[in-house]
């Protein structure tokens, strides 16, 4: 019985942790604190702001060596100083960002500006692609460290409802003992009865 309980305990916890991932990728613009610009816009489902900033950070940090700065007066707007994605182009790349939640579901807008140009379908067909998919290896970071979050909590679950099933368990085993010791003493008790009777 305990592993069936914990084997849906478990299944559970994989449903739960297979619900991060990303909703939608699509080019929009959206209006930064220096204006409206062109922009790939991420949203997210059950991936927290909180996350996504850190995967951001560490994303362009350990990818690129880029140093990624907070806009001052803003709120979740970053700025990546000039780097080079050798693997899409060898022209410096900036990047300004914004990250957003809602209703526990972080939203990532990427402007990035590669050489003077905004990187766009329409304005850089031949290096757009591979900007998305550098997004797209930034979001999946962020889905993995959501799931890193979702296994250790699960785990701490898990392992509170072991304790308490062993718990349960030992009272259940303790019942059983005063059962059996009581069904004894009423035999005792019969049989005293029975030989009193008969005397």
């Amino acid at each position: 019985m305990k592993k069936l309980i914990l084997t849906t305990i478990m299944f559970l916890s994989i449903v739960a942790i297979n619900a991060q991932s990303v909703v939608s990728m699509a080019d929009q613009k959206f209006t930064f604190s220096t204006g409206e610009k062109e922009c790939i816009k991420v949203a997210f489902k059950d991936v927290s702001a909180k996350n996504l900033e850190t995967a951001f950070k560490d994303y362009f940090k350990n990818n690129y060596k880029a140093k990624v700065s907070s806009v001052k007066k803003t709120d979740g707007e970053f700025t990546v100083d000039e780097f080079k994605a050798t693997e899409i182009q060898q022209k410096p790349t900036t990047v300004l960002a914004v990250i957003t939640e809602l209703e526990g579901s972080a939203i990532l807008y990427m402007h990035y500006n590669s050489d003077g140009y905004v990187v766009s379908e329409k304005n850089t067909p031949i290096v757009y692609e591979g900007y998305k998919k550098m997004t797209q290896g930034l979001a999946n970071d962020a889905i993995a460290l959501s799931y890193a979050d979702v296994i250790a909590v699960r785990e701490k679950e898990l392992s509170e409802q072991e304790k308490a099933l062993d718990a349960f368990l030992k009272d259940n085993q303790k019942e059983d003992a005063s059962i059996a010791k009581m069904n004894a003493e009423i035999k005792t008790s019969e049989g005293e009865v029975s030989r009193l009777t008969s005397a």
